[in-house]
């Protein structure tokens, strides 16, 4: 029998503003790091513009391209989207139910991180996703998935 590798999260926060500044998408990035630790996966959090990371479907796109370095409104859903696709169309697996986030009545100014408490359905999502990470790579390794 093999020993399995630990299992390992990496949050992308995708905030368009940068460290040090609060961010909505870093508490909530947490939040969902946090879940996953209960399940005994360690994981860590990128905040994506703190890089220059540049459009495009390659691994490098060039002139400076920092993309490697992270390994590879209502938009959160197409935002989400779109990643998804990206990460699959170089390989990557994406479980089902592989983001949360958390939007707001359009222009109330209204900010994630300075809500009184987390909103019932964001700590659904979350405990939802952190709760069926882990048995995903397992799944993956019984299936007859050809490599």
């Amino acid at each position: 029998m093999t020993a399995t590798q630990p299992l390992r999260a990496l949050a992308l926060n995708c905030t368009l503003k940068p460290s040090p500044d609060p961010s909505s998408s870093q508490l909530l990035a947490q939040q969902v790091l946090d879940a996953l630790g209960q399940h005994d996966v360690a994981g860590h959090m990128v905040r994506v513009c703190d890089f220059d990371v540049r459009p495009g479907v390659r691994t490098d796109m060039g002139g400076g391209d920092q993309w490697s370095q992270l390994r590879n409104e209502d938009g959160a859903h197409k935002i989400a989207a779109d990643v998804f696709q990206a990460l699959n169309d170089i390989g990557f697996s994406i479980p089902a139910q592989g983001n949360v986030y958390w939007n707001a009545e359009a222009m109330t100014g209204t900010d994630f991180k300075d809500l009184d408490s987390t909103p019932k359905a964001v700590v659904s999502t979350t405990k939802t996703l952190a709760a069926t990470r882990p048995a995903w790579p397992n799944c993956c390794r019984r299936s007859s998935i050809p490599s």
